[in-house]
């Protein structure tokens, strides 16, 4: 929603959060954007019946929940009525996982059509292989976007991505899982624009906390000491990965300095270090009864049910334990986390942009993605305090105290580590900015190709 105020501001001791909308701004379909979508999409939110009917995990609901009321005051003001301060919600609302829909739309249609308010319209998707999109002539940021139409694509397969670059048939791209088609593009191409974005994006087990025998911390933490994120970096993604901890890396202000993470149990890398977090795992292990593992990964990307055999093999060469396993869709775990019939699982997470989005819904008690089935005082009154915390500095350090309870005395979500996403462009490729996550598509209203550029050649 950030591009499409002029300004905002705090009001009543910063109970009430006003934002003053832009003037100029119509949907793709010619209709004008007012303040009526906004309360229509953040009353939706708040609600999101489908999520609950459905028995999805909804974590974003948590985030709208200190919202009291909300008020369009005129057509381009809106007013939010807080229950207590939360400066998070600014970060919230600019979220590319905060679209705001018109109200003139019915929600039924959004499967099968997009109405926004951006530089481009969709034309044409196919789910899982390709979008194109088309210029919107009246977007509000006059002369913009330059392109007449942008494609994406999703190209499975290396050695067709590969090829479809250097004929010029992508003008960008970025590898999914294994990297060696950018690195060879790298070698066999001068001039190329290239690009090693963080992603915060990861890997992670997670547990139900009040479910035997995970309810035992000391195999919930014989678990995370067992577990080698550095043979997970390698598997999963060829060494372009850090281990991370439970704040991704890439959030600089908000994640565990990374000289602290790595002194960590579990996430040093000396040999002598990684010996004795195993001894201590084994020990732990035994002394939670040695029970037996049954772990459910998830089926996507592909390189998590390819990892789970080593995975396997690692907890049964470190602690002892006899362990099985199964794949399931996404769909099938987060009906069985929440039915409480898969209690361990292993699986690829992203997205999150916010101290407060990486740990408030998942840890607070009662929260709504917290289906760990926690409840820790002393760490809801940590999390309760970061939310309501303006003052960065000592936001940064309520985050950092939440993060080390977290790994000494939860450790309901194991964090493993998280990846590198290696680009490429053409030098044609004018004001390229990697997308790095949701959401960033108005970036794309900069972009334009040069055809004078020597390079051009025969790009079609």
């Amino acid at each position: 929603m950030g591009e499409l105020a002029e300004k905002w501001s705090w009001q009543d001791n910063f109970r009430n959060l006003v934002f003053f909308l832009r003037k100029d701004v119509k949907w793709h379909d010619g209709k004008p954007f007012t303040s009526k979508d906004v309360k229509f999409t953040f009353d939706m939110l708040r609600e999101a019946p489908e999520a609950q009917a459905k028995l999805r995990i909804n974590p974003r609901k948590d985030w709208y929940a200190n919202i009291e009321g909300i008020e369009a005051v005129d057509p381009h003001t809106v007013v939010f009525r807080l229950k207590r301060p939360q400066p998070s919600l600014l970060i919230m609302f600019a979220s590319g996982y905060t679209p705001i829909y018109a109200a003139h739309v019915p929600p039924a249609s959004y499967r099968t059509g997009c109405v926004g308010t951006g530089p481009f319209k969709v034309k044409e998707w196919r789910k899982g292989e390709f979008v194109d999109y088309v210029k919107n002539t009246d977007y509000f940021v006059k002369g913009r976007p330059y392109l007449d139409a942008i494609n994406f694509y999703m190209i499975k397969d290396r050695g067709t991505r590969f090829a479809a670059f250097r004929t010029k048939k992508l003008d960008s791209g970025f590898q999914v899982s294994n990297a060696q088609w950018v690195k060879d593009l790298r070698q066999q191409e001068a001039g190329l624009i290239s690009a090693d974005t963080g992603f915060a994006a990861w890997a992670k087990a997670a547990f139900i906390v009040d479910q035997p025998p995970y309810s035992d911390f000391k195999l919930r933490k014989a678990i995370h000491l067992a577990s080698d994120r550095s043979q997970m970096v390698d598997a999963l993604w060829q060494g372009y990965g850090r281990p991370q901890g439970p704040v991704s890396w890439v959030l600089k202000r908000w994640a565990l300095p990374e000289e602290e993470l790595l002194k960590l149990p579990g996430y040093r890398v000396g040999t002598q270090e990684r010996e004795e977090d195993e001894r201590e795992a084994r020990q732990l292990y035994e002394a939670a009864g040695s029970p037996s593992l049954f772990i459910t990964f998830a089926d996507q990307p592909s390189y998590v049910p390819q990892f789970a055999p080593q995975y396997k093999r690692k907890l049964e060469q470190v602690l002892g334990a006899k362990v099985d396993y199964q794949v399931r869709s996404y769909a099938i775990i987060n009906e069985g986390v929440l039915r409480g019939t898969m209690p361990f699982t292993w699986a690829y997470d992203n997205g999150w942009i916010d101290l407060d989005d990486w740990v408030y819904p998942y840890f607070r008690s009662g929260s709504s993605a917290n289906v760990f089935r926690l409840s820790d005082p002393q760490l809801d009154s940590l999390l309760d305090a970061e939310r309501e915390a303006f003052d960065l500095e000592e936001r940064q350090q309520l985050g950092y105290q939440i993060q080390r309870y977290l790994l000494e005395n939860v450790l309901a979500w194991v964090d493993f580590a998280s990846y590198f996403m290696l680009w490429v462009a053409w030098p044609y490729y004018k004001n390229f900015r990697p997308a790095s996550f949701f959401g960033d598509s108005f970036h794309m209203a900069n972009a334009w190709l040069d055809r004078s550029d020597p390079v051009w050649g025969s790009r079609a």
